[in-house]
């Protein structure tokens, strides 16, 4: 399946989120941003299900990180592997 068929996923349908998905679309990339919003979307709406695992949140925290957007947002910095 491709992020173009997003709306084909039928109702009550399970899917695995990767951090792919939350980047495109919080970073509104020229193809995939839309198609990834819209996907979460429909999760937020509860027509269908989403499972992000662990690692992607881990994922998704650390490229915030490195790309700086850490300070944009002010997070205090901790003392982990960036420093």
């Amino acid at each position: 399946m491709t992020l173009s068929d997003i709306n084909n996923v039928p109702k009550e349908a399970q899917i695995l989120i990767d951090t792919n998905i939350i980047i495109y679309a919080a970073l509104a990339h020229d193809v995939f941003g839309d198609p990834s919003r819209r996907l979460l979307k429909r999760i937020e709406m509860g027509e269908i299900y989403g499972f992000i695992p662990t690692i992607v949140v881990n994922e998704v925290l650390d490229s915030v990180y490195v790309c700086g957007t850490d300070r944009k947002w002010k997070w205090k910095k901790s003392k982990g592997r960036h420093q």
